[in-house]
């Protein structure tokens, strides 16, 4: 079997990758490489990406979106789960592998010498099964959203469902979705201790700036709401600004009723969209208190902004490491807030919210 001309559909890889700058019928120059780790454990850079064709039986042109074109790879890798999100099944079995299109097999491929092979008309589509490191402290970091080594550690250390043993990368093994998804300008000051003493005793909230492409859902707006003395994080996907009233007003209905607890001060910057007579009346009718920030000084709601900060950061590593389209932001903010809800900070350093 020539492996350099053949393609291998792999059940572990995140992305289509392929060796070879021919391959592409459009191309994408990176501006910066994206680091990545390989199933050995061996780390390569990504320079480039775009679409390839592949020429299969009856002529037939198969368009293979967003590939990655990385240089030192040994072989074309097709990944299943990206044909997964494309609507197509990969079905592996003892003999064969069959790929499916809703209930409609498209392609049977039969297995040789623990490869599962078909021939086509330009090259070879192969199938191999992925056996992941579940021991690999980067999988790990990847997997928990690309949070800070010292939350992997202490998720790991307060874990029974990740493996103990995990041997921890030297300093300079920096990663690449890490590097390109957290650039900042300037940090908030941490708070290493807090003022309240039960759930939603202070809600610290904020909207984040409008995103440059609409999420698949429609959104273009991101509204955090975060406890104080929990952490708890409640993310919010807005179409415009002016929903932000009626978000909050779902989110105290919904957290006082499973807290069994009130809302008591709300705090947040002093934009129009929570500074206007609809959300006024909701707070003077609950008996909320309404702290707002002064103008221009995000700092008085330090705690909101470092959520934003860490969400995002966590969001834009996920998809910078793999290779997601930018569209898919609200899904990666998601990931984000559901694994933040679930790591302990340097407030409730032994329990998660």
């Amino acid at each position: 079997m020539d492996e350099k001309s053949d393609w291998f559909l792999a059940s572990g890889a995140s992305s289509h990758m392929s060796p070879e700058r021919k391959d592409f019928h459009t191309y994408r120059e990176l501006k910066e490489s994206i680091g990545i780790t390989i199933a050995d454990g061996e780390s390569l850079h990504t320079v480039g990406m775009d679409d390839i064709h592949m020429q299969c039986l009856q002529s037939r042109i198969v368009k293979i979106v967003d590939a990655l074109h990385i240089p030192g790879l040994d072989r074309r890798l097709l990944s299943a789960a990206i044909l997964t999100l494309k609507g197509l099944t990969a079905s592996f079995g003892t003999k064969e592998c069959t790929i499916f299109r809703g209930k409609e097999s498209i392609a049977t491929v039969p297995q040789a010498i623990n490869v599962y092979r078909v021939k086509n008309q330009a090259q070879t589509l192969s199938v191999i099964d992925h056996q992941e490191r579940p021991r690999d402290w980067k999988l790990w970091h990847a997997r928990l959203g690309h949070t800070h080594h010292e939350n992997t550690k202490r998720v790991v250390d307060a874990s029974d469902g990740i493996p103990g043993g995990l041997q921890r990368g030297r300093c300079q093994d920096l990663c690449g979705g890490c590097m390109l998804g957290t650039k900042t300008v300037m940090q908030f000051p941490k708070q290493t201790n807090r003022g309240t003493t039960r759930v939603l005793q202070l809600v610290h909230t904020d909207l984040m700036r409008p995103m440059k492409v609409t999420s698949t859902g429609g959104a273009k707006y991101v509204l955090l709401f975060t406890d104080d003395y929990s952490r708890y994080i409640c993310a919010h996907f807005l179409k415009s600004k002016t929903e932000v009233t009626n978000r909050f007003r779902d989110y105290k209905a919904k957290m006082e009723v499973q807290l069994g607890a009130r809302i008591k001060i709300v705090r947040s910057d002093n934009r129009t969209e929570f500074y206007n007579k609809k959300l006024s009346k909701i707070s003077v009718d609950g008996g909320i208190i309404h702290q707002r920030s002064a103008p221009c000084s995000p700092q008085q709601n330090g705690l909101a902004e470092r959520t934003n900060r860490t969400v995002m950061e966590m969001a834009r590593s996920t998809m910078m490491f793999k290779a997601f389209e930018t569209r898919c932001w609200a899904d990666a903010v998601n990931t984000g807030v559901y694994l933040s809800n679930r790591m302990s900070s340097t407030v409730n350093t032994d329990i998660t919210p």
